[in-house]
């Protein structure tokens, strides 16, 4: 085997058939999808020659694992490179990529009961264009299909796994938001993992000054 330290950034070529597999964890609670192109053969009477039967799902990742995983993708609709679906004012989550040179243009994404991908690109790996990328190249296909997909569908949101809890983060000190946080941003963690309160403020001026004048003596031996 040879080594390929960049396969951890992604730069391994893969179908989007796998691509869309690898995504349905996150969609199906951490099971794992088996692919079924054909649910049933009849014959010209509708008598059923042939009839696929799903096994038991897998479970690869946990239920927890992958509604964090699927809040993040829901960033990426809400305020991200997916941000074109808002409009669609469907619970979406998904992913756009774009490779080296605009070569290849990807989005995945999918909503609480269907998962949609688009890759756009040649045969001959060689550049699309200049700025080519999944937000403009992918998502426009993605959001044509997925609007007409969705009318049959239940409008719904992600069930939140228990054993998950979500809290408003300040965006700059990575801590749990406080009245003071300026930005602050929705965050799902596994409970247990979630940060810690918000540091504690500044002490004010003249205990400062008190605190560091208390240093000094102890540093000269006063």
């Amino acid at each position: 085997m040879i080594e390929d330290l960049s396969m951890a950034l992604g730069s391994s070529s893969i179908t989007l058939l796998e691509m869309c597999r690898a995504f349905s964890l996150f969609a199906n609670e951490g099971k794992k999808t088996e692919l079924m192109f054909i649910q049933k053969i009849l014959d010209r009477d509708g008598n059923i020659l042939e009839e696929y039967k799903p096994q038991e799902q897998k479970s690869i990742l946990t239920p927890q694992q992958a509604y964090v995983m699927t809040h993040l993708l829901k960033g990426v609709v809400s305020y991200g490179t997916g941000k074109d679906l808002k409009d669609m004012n469907w619970p979406l989550a998904g992913k756009t990529g774009t490779t080296n040179d605009y070569a290849d243009a990807w989005f995945v994404g999918y909503s609480p009961d269907l998962l949609t991908g688009v890759w756009v690109g040649f045969d001959e790996r060689r550049k699309m264009g200049e700025h080519e990328t999944g937000a403009r190249a992918a998502i426009p296909m993605w959001k044509l299909y997925m609007t007409e997909a969705l009318k049959d569908y239940p409008k719904k949101d992600f069930p939140v796994s228990e054993g998950v809890v979500i809290f408003n983060i300040d965006a700059k000190t990575g801590k749990i938001a406080s009245s003071k946080s300026k930005f602050q941003t929705s965050v799902a963690f596994i409970e247990g993992t979630e940060p810690q309160e918000e540091k504690t403020p500044r002490l004010k001026r003249k205990e400062k000054e008190k605190e560091n004048d208390q240093f000094f003596k102890e540093d000269l031996g006063e």
